[in-house]
């Protein structure tokens, strides 16, 4: 019974005194080891080398606090510097912890403005359809019709009926622009009026005539856009390669015919253009779908999708011509 109760407490007393393993009834105890203390939260000095700056690992415990921080090696001053050991802990599981705020300032103290302007209001951009590159001033080519046995005229073809040789038309105002089709300059000025949004709407409600002044043998002129009445008298001309004045004109012709504000018809006449620029553009893509690749049938779901497309575009034609009136 006294040999029992001694080895009760040499067993204690090791297990308490954190002695070394004893080995007791044929088993070996091994007393448990406390977790390791926390490391410093910033790294080691690194030691000094050869090479400048640089050096061992720094002295940052991988335990709790992240990674081993990298010693920075010497200063200029030959004295040793701070490691790079990550100053925070990691978060043990479970922990959680607020995300870091994001600085708002331009780095000198004062807000930034871009970070604090209101963007409510602001419109959202939307990317440019394909279809869009179809919407351009319809122009008819024509060519120089002669009147009453004299020579031929730019503007000919509005003052003689269609009966007679002049050009088909509606009864609407008129545009009729004089070109030199070699003459690479006039040419992208007149280009330029594609991108005028105001004129290319504008233009839809008008007759586009485009007269090649090679046509009529006479070279060396310069770019001459004019508008007319629906009953052709002339409203206005331009002469160059500057056209920006050009929607002016087209206002007085529209207000003489309708006695209304052109710029109010405007919206209206982009949305439809725009639909049957979406139409044409769509029925163009689905067209080289008709016949199926794989099995050489023709696929009627296409063929109906085409169909109901080209019905809508007709609406919308009836639609502008409406507005044409």
């Amino acid at each position: 019974m006294q040999t029992r109760m001694s080895c009760l407490l040499l067993v204690a007393a090791c297990f308490f005194g954190g002695a070394a393993p004893v080995l007791a009834h044929g088993w070996l105890f091994i007393p448990p080891t406390p977790p390791p203390p926390p490391g410093p939260s910033l790294g080691g000095n690194g030691a000094a080398t050869p090479t400048p700056y640089t050096g061992p690992e720094g002295g940052g415990s991988p335990t709790y606090n992240g990674p081993v921080g990298g010693g920075s090696g010497a200063t200029p001053s030959g004295e040793p510097a701070a490691g790079g050991g990550n100053p925070e802990p990691t978060p043990e599981p479970g922990e959680t912890r607020p995300a870091p705020r994001t600085r708002v300032g331009n780095g000198a103290g004062k807000p930034n403005p871009r970070a604090t302007r209101p963007t409510a209001n602001r419109k959202a951009k939307v990317p440019r359809g394909p279809w869009k590159d179809l919407v351009r001033v319809p122009w008819t080519t024509v060519f120089p019709v002669t009147e009453n046995g004299y020579a031929a005229r730019a503007d000919a073809g509005l003052r003689v009926d269609e009966a007679h040789g002049g050009w088909k038309r509606r009864a609407a105002p008129s545009i009729l622009v004089v070109v030199d089709g070699a003459n690479q300059k006039q040419v992208k000025a007149l280009d330029r009026l594609n991108r005028d949004t105001r004129f290319l709407s504008a233009a839809h409600l008008f007759n586009c005539f485009r007269l090649d002044r090679r046509s009529m043998g006479k070279t060396g002129g310069g770019l001459v856009l004019s508008v007319f009445a629906a009953d052709g008298s002339r409203i206005g001309k331009l002469e160059g390669n500057r056209l920006n004045r050009a929607f002016r004109m087209l206002e007085r012709a529209y207000d003489k015919k309708k006695g209304c504000d052109l710029s109010k018809m405007l919206p209206k006449v982009a949305s439809l253009v725009d639909a049957i620029a979406y139409c044409d553009h769509h029925v163009s893509a689905m067209e080289s779908k008709i016949i199926c690749t794989d099995c050489g049938h023709e696929r009627h779901d296409v063929v109906q999708a085409i169909d109901q497309m080209r019905v809508r575009r007709e609406s919308l034609e009836r639609a502008l011509g409406w507005l044409r009136r």
